[in-house]
């Protein structure tokens, strides 16, 4: 696991641009493990739209896949999935 505030200094920052983000294939190998809806504005984790579980998509600055897991980075959090276990964490950003 990357160290998180490493994560945050090198994408959560003003000059992110997520418009060059493709959700689509950045996370479509993942939608069956992690439960993932995409939709033209937002990502989905699981059944329903908790805001917990509800993404919008022109919040999240970077998607980084690693071997273990993968990053959906934020302003100030982060949905941290692990591809091993299948479970999703969320870090809030101590700002």
């Amino acid at each position: 696991m990357q160290n998180i505030e490493a994560l945050y200094s090198t994408y959560a920052t003003n000059s992110s641009n997520n418009a060059a983000i493709d959700f689509e294939a950045k996370l479509s190998q993942y939608k069956d493990q992690f439960s993932i809806t995409i939709t033209d504005t937002e990502i989905i984790f699981g059944e329903g739209k908790e805001s917990i579980s509800s993404l919008l998509q022109r919040n999240v600055l970077a998607i980084v896949d690693e071997p273990e897991y993968v990053y959906i980075i934020l302003h100030a959090s982060m949905f941290i999935l692990c591809k091993n276990t299948g479970e999703v964490k969320v870090n809030i950003r101590n700002l």
